[in-house]
């Protein structure tokens, strides 16, 4: 029994391109949203299980090398009131965002074609604004003001001629988005669930680096430059690595809930099941999607580092041929990133493995789906703005709150901005949360 419309199994049997021949039956063979899944790629689930479980017992042994009495004594020594006032304003900060991102989607969805132009022509705009406010300082700033706002009218022109006729397509897209955002309000509890997971990923990861950094400074540890260079790759990738997969774990969770919505599933328990898969079935091809692309992002910033070392070095040469090397692999990971956003997809619907979703996925993007891909970087765009304005603004509010509750004002405006920026990222995190599962259901 196939499960592909036939107007599209036919196209992509009789398709010129082998590849998305052979993989019809990917997308044919298996019913979308089944119960009866067998667990995909679990070797990488298990070297992502064994790195995090050597991560967590050698930050937990090495423990000892750091003197936590003196941090503990030391934040006595803090001002209490300041204390108190900074998390007192962080977390209104936070729970600003949180509602104003609500708001933001009920308001996106009253007027979303209002929306969806405000966060296409939000950039042009803002150069151009930053242009007129340049103009009065002569010379320079009147060139770089013009500069600035010709650049904005052309983005803005453009923006006009190239997106126009998908306006419609996205504005019934986010609609339909919200709609079932608001029937599983869950999906909310699940981002920000991720957010978590990722802040503790790079808190124990920040951990096992200082632990394992006084070790060596006890012990006189002498290295080589390849050795610090080994040790830089595998410090970036681990980051990337947990970071990746408490991300990508939540969009997979959010894109069962939507699939499950759009092919009638969800009467039976939506979102268990959609966390079945994210976090049991699929997660080890999850594991080896992200594993993927932390490798190259790892290697573009250890290509960074061995430039601006080149550079340092005064050698041109390797410094240009460093140069040109990372910019072919940031093209290579922003490839690689933005297929994975959509093989997921097939993870969720399909419960695939992570090589074969990424074979269904270049044969429906090969065959068919420029409009949708194209919309559902509209809803990024729109997501993006919405968790902009309300982050800023959350963080706004922690500083404003802050500088409010201090009866001591000397030196507040400092401590302030620092609150204030503490409070901009919990804030990105609540927004975040509230927006993110928008671009999931667009994928």
């Amino acid at each position: 029994m196939g499960y592909l419309d036939p107007q599209l199994r036919q196209g992509l049997v009789s398709h010129e391109d082998s590849t998305v021949r052979d993989s019809c039956s990917l997308l044919d063979d298996v019913e979308p949203c089944g119960d009866d899944r067998p667990c995909r790629d679990g070797f990488c689930a298990l070297l992502f299980y064994i790195t995090a479980g050597v991560l967590i017992f050698f930050a937990a042994s090495a423990s000892d090398q750091l003197n936590f009495a003196d941090y503990a004594s030391a934040r006595e020594k803090l001002n209490e009131e300041a204390f108190q006032a900074a998390m007192k304003a962080i977390c209104v900060g936070g729970i600003v965002s949180f509602i104003l991102a609500q708001c933001f989607l009920r308001f996106a969805n009253a007027c979303t074609e209002v929306v969806v132009w405000a966060a296409l022509l939000f950039g042009p705009l803002s150069l151009i604004v930053a242009g007129v406010s340049m103009l009065p300082s002569a010379p320079v700033g009147t060139a770089i003001g013009f500069l600035s706002i010709s650049l904005g009218v052309c983005m803005a022109s453009c923006t006009c001629c190239c997106w126009k006729h998908l306006i419609p397509f996205t504005v019934l897209l986010i609609q339909t988005l919200i709609s079932v955002m608001q029937d599983h309000f869950a999906m909310i509890f699940i981002t920000l669930a991720g957010s978590i997971l990722c802040v503790a990923w790079n808190l124990l990861c920040v951990v096992g680096c200082l632990a394992l950094y006084m070790v060596h400074r006890s012990n006189n540890y002498q290295h080589d430059a390849a050795e610090d260079n080994a040790v830089y790759f595998a410090v970036c990738f681990i980051f990337l690595w947990g970071s990746m997969v408490a991300s990508n774990t939540c969009h997979v969770a959010c894109c069962g809930i939507f699939s499950r919505w759009y092919f009638g599933k969800e009467h039976d328990s939506p979102v268990a099941k959609s966390l079945k898969v994210a976090f049991i079935t699929s997660f080890g091809s999850i594991c080896l999607g992200s594993f993927a692309v932390a490798f190259i992002r790892a290697t573009e910033m250890l290509l960074k580092k061995l430039e601006r070392e080149a550079a340092e070095d005064n050698n041109p040469v390797v410094c240009v041929l460093l140069c040109l090397t990372r910019c072919v692999v940031n093209c290579i990971g922003d490839i690689l990133e933005w297929f994975n956003e959509f093989a997921y997809v097939q993870c969720a619907v399909r419960g695939h493995g992570y090589l074969d979703a990424v074979k269904a996925t270049y044969a429906l993007c090969t065959f068919s789906g420029c409009q949708g891909i194209s919309a559902a970087s509209l809803v990024s765009t729109v997501m993006t703005m919405g968790a902009l304005l309300c982050s800023i603004l959350g963080g706004a509010m922690s500083y404003v709150i802050f500088c409010g509750l201090m009866t001591d004002q000397m030196g507040v405006a400092v401590f302030g901005s620092i609150v204030g920026v503490f409070g901009y990222i919990i804030a990105i995190m609540m927004a975040l949360a509230v927006l993110q599962p928008l671009q999931s259901g667009a994928t």
